[in-house]
C-alpha cells in the first residue's frame, strides 16, 4: 500500500516539476501544478487510512468482560456505554469528513468553514466546530451554526442523521430493556409476597 502511494507520489510529483519548468504565459501549466499538488496532498491522507490498523478495537470487547466480572456492572449499562463511545466515534469520523470535503475543495465561499470563517484557524478550532456541526446532524438537533449551502454538503450530512438516528433508537431499546429487566426483579418480589 505504501509503495503505491509512493509511486504515485513520485509521478505527481515529477508532473509538478515539469509543469513548473515549462511554465508560459497561458497559465495551464500553473493550473497543471496546482491539480497536481492537490493530487499529491490527497495520495499523502491515503495514508491516513492505514493508520486505522493502530486502533485495534477488538480489544475494548475483551476489556468489557473483565470490567463485567471484576466490578460487577450490569451488562446492558456496558452495552449502553459501548453504544455510546461507538457513537461519540461515529461523530469524530463524521466531523472529519465533512472538514475534509470543503478543505479538499479550498473551503469554497458557500462552505460552513467559509461562513463560520475558520479556514485560517488552529486546528483544534476547526476541529471543535467540525466535531460541533457532526453532533448537531447526529442529534438532530439542527445543521449547527449554519445551514448546509451546497448538495455536497448536504451528501455527507444526510448519513450523519441518519447514523444519529440509528443511535439514538439503540440507546432508548437498550434504556428500555434495562429497566423492564431492573422492574421485573421487584415484580417478582411483590408476587412472591
Amino acid at each position: 500500500s505504501s509503495g503505491i502511494n509512493a509511486e504515485y507520489g513520485d509521478v505527481i510529483g515529477s508532473e509538478l516539476a515539469k509543469s513548473l519548468r515549462n511554465n508560459d504565459d497561458t497559465g495551464v501549466s500553473l493550473n497543471l501544478a496546482y491539480n497536481a499538488s492537490k493530487a499529491l496532498l490527497i495520495a499523502k491522507m491515503l495514508k491516513i487510512f492505514s493508520l486505522l490498523r493502530v486502533l485495534r478495537l477488538g480489544r475494548l470487547h475483551f476489556l468489557a468482560k473483565r470490567w463485567i466480572q471484576i466490578f460487577e456492572i450490569s451488562p446492558l449499562v456496558i452495552k449502553i456505554v459501548q453504544l455510546l463511545c461507538f457513537f461519540f466515534v461515529m461523530a469524530h469520523w463524521s466531523a472529519c469528513i465533512q472538514f475534509f470535503v470543503v478543505y479538499v475543495r479550498d473551503f469554497p465561499e458557500k462552505s460552513w468553514p467559509t461562513i463560520i470563517g475558520i479556514q485560517d484557524a488552529p486546528v483544534l478550532d476547526q476541529y471543535l466546530w467540525a466535531l460541533f456541526r457532526s453532533l448537531s446532524h447526529m442529534i438532530t438537533i439542527g445543521y449547527g451554526r449554519d445551514a448546509p449551502q451546497e448538495v455536497i454538503e448536504v451528501l455527507f450530512i444526510i448519513p450523519s442523521m441518519l447514523t444519529g438516528a440509528f443511535f439514538y433508537m439503540m440507546i432508548v431499546s437498550q434504556m428500555t430493556k434495562t429497566i423492564s429487566l431492573f422492574k421485573m426483579g421487584s415484580i417478582r418480589y411483590t408476587q412472591k409476597l
